[in-house]
């Protein structure tokens, strides 16, 4: 699998354009075993939790919202946990495709040189 740091440069990467991808192609892409109903033991889990506290201490956006279920059509319930545990903000079940899509502009808006 690959490094912290280079699994943050392909979201990087991909911020720029808004360029989603599935849980599944990313994990192919980087090399991680693929994601299923066991997503806490999934190494990517702790990557990804790692760049969520990096970004939320920069105030940054955070580059996990790239990632998607393909079941969902958004991010994961863990991913809305997240950001409403580092942010200390409200995510209703009824906001969070509104809140990923603001999530998705933050970050092209903030990559946009890539």
């Amino acid at each position: 699998m690959k490094s912290v740091t280079e699994i943050a440069r392909c979201l990087e990467r991909r911020a720029a354009t808004k360029n989603v991808v599935t849980y599944n192609d990313f994990a192919r892409e980087v090399g991680a075993p693929p994601v299923n109903n066991f997503w806490p033991n999934n190494p990517l889990c702790r990557v990804f939790g790692d760049l969520d506290r990096e970004d939320a201490a920069r105030d940054w956006p955070f580059r996990t919202a790239l990632v998607f279920s393909q079941v969902l059509g958004r991010p994961g319930g863990g991913f809305f946990k997240t950001l409403s545990e580092l942010r200390s903000i409200d995510v209703p079940e009824s906001k969070r495709d509104e809140i990923w899509s603001k999530e998705l502009d933050a970050l092209a808006a903030r990559y946009g040189h890539y």
